[in-house]
């Protein structure tokens, strides 16, 4: 004897199985269809055709059988379960199960119902079969349903927690310093490095000077930043003359770039640092209690190398059917996960998608 895993109190039946020395079926109905391709109401069916029980079941498992059969009933060789409103629901097995729920989700009997309306339908419709009261194979059909999942409701979850950036976006802000002078010297006798760095993806530009003057600051901005990595919203250097002549204001002005410059340690002014510490700790503070609420909402989707996917559709494409468009596009093959949830994918076809997509445009398909 042992249990099936069904021992609950919406389960059909007790969920256990009994086995007889000869290796027979279960000596009462169960969750599943009896190996020998019998259906799993064959032993209620043959209780109430014959009146006897199995030469191999025992007074416990007669006495549950008996309890079981009381809720059915046999019309001829067509078997029936009392429903609680006292109709009679007729029992199938499990091909016919599958066969009307196939033909009631698809429209037949209205629209792509959930689950839960669609166990309810078949039932009013006149049949049942075990793993209904449990609502097992319905909740595995409609899940599986292509239409279903491209048609549902996007998901508004994140997947993620939210954690601090510096900056929002690559390239967005950028940070320069000089360091020098150095010895030994750089090649041409250059004794100064002019250092930038991004502070998303910590991207290091460098290049050596002679001498670090407002031109050439200016001229490593616009050649070395600007043109290669596109124009940043903002640049942060240090309090220095060199860096904050008149000649890279009017470069940050022309460009609109945000210039700010990086707070430097004055003794005098102890008192009014600590009154700004209070200020950055309250928001400090502040910012903590917001991710905190954030990550209570936090609903974990995990996705591994070759799941399928669906893709989140933006309805801003001019082909767009509007309210009758898809909801997510796909299915999709994952093909590489990094840390912080960005992803790779391949469509079916094994073809590389060029950009990346983020973790919470993507909920796994069930084919």
């Amino acid at each position: 004897m042992y249990f099936d895993g069904v021992v609950n109190s919406t389960g059909s039946g007790i969920g256990a199985v009994l086995i007889s020395p000869e290796g027979k079926g279960p000596a009462h109905y169960d969750m599943i269809e009896a190996v020998n391709g019998k259906p799993w109401y064959a032993d209620i069916k043959h209780l109430l055709q014959i009146g006897q029980f199995l030469a191999f079941t025992d007074c416990h498992d007669r006495r549950t059988l008996r309890r079981i059969a009381a809720h059915f009933f046999l019309s001829g060789e067509t078997l029936y379960r009392h429903s609680f409103d006292a109709t009679l629901l007729q029992c199938v097995n499990r091909n016919k199960a599958q066969r009307l729920m196939e033909e009631v989700h698809e429209g037949n009997c209205g629209p792509h119902i959930n689950r839960l309306m669609l166990a309810k339908k078949i039932m009013r419709l006149g049949y049942f079969w075990s793993t209904m009261e449990t609502e097992t194979d319905c909740v595995k059909h409609v899940r599986h349903c292509h239409l279903c999942q491209v048609y549902a409701n996007q998901i508004r979850a994140s997947p993620n927690e939210l954690y601090p950036m510096a900056a929002p976006w690559p390239f967005s802000m950028s940070g320069m310093d000089v360091i020098g002078p150095i010895n030994p010297k750089a090649s041409k006798g250059h004794l100064f490095i002019l250092v930038a760095i991004n502070y998303f993806t910590k991207w290091v530009e460098a290049i050596t000077l002679a001498s670090v003057t407002a031109k050439a600051v200016a001229r490593f901005l616009k050649r070395d930043i600007i043109a290669r990595y596109g124009v940043p919203a903002t640049l942060v250097t240090y309090n220095t003359k060199n860096l904050n002549s008149k000649l890279i204001d009017e470069l940050c002005a022309q460009f609109r770039i945000q210039h700010r410059n990086s707070s430097s340690y004055r003794p005098q002014m102890n008192g009014a640092v600590e009154a700004a510490n209070k200020n950055i700790k309250k928001n400090i503070e502040k910012m903590t209690r917001m991710a905190q609420a954030f990550n209570k909402k936090v609903c974990p989707r995990e996705f591994a190398p070759d799941n399928l996917v669906l893709q989140k559709v933006l309805h801003i494409a001019p082909n767009s059917r509007g309210r009758f468009a898809y909801k997510y596009d796909g299915p999709f093959i994952v093909k590489e996960f990094f840390d912080g949830g960005a992803i790779i994918l391949n469509d079916m076809d094994g073809n590389e998608n060029v950009l990346l997509v983020n973790a919470d445009a993507l909920k796994k398909y069930y084919p």
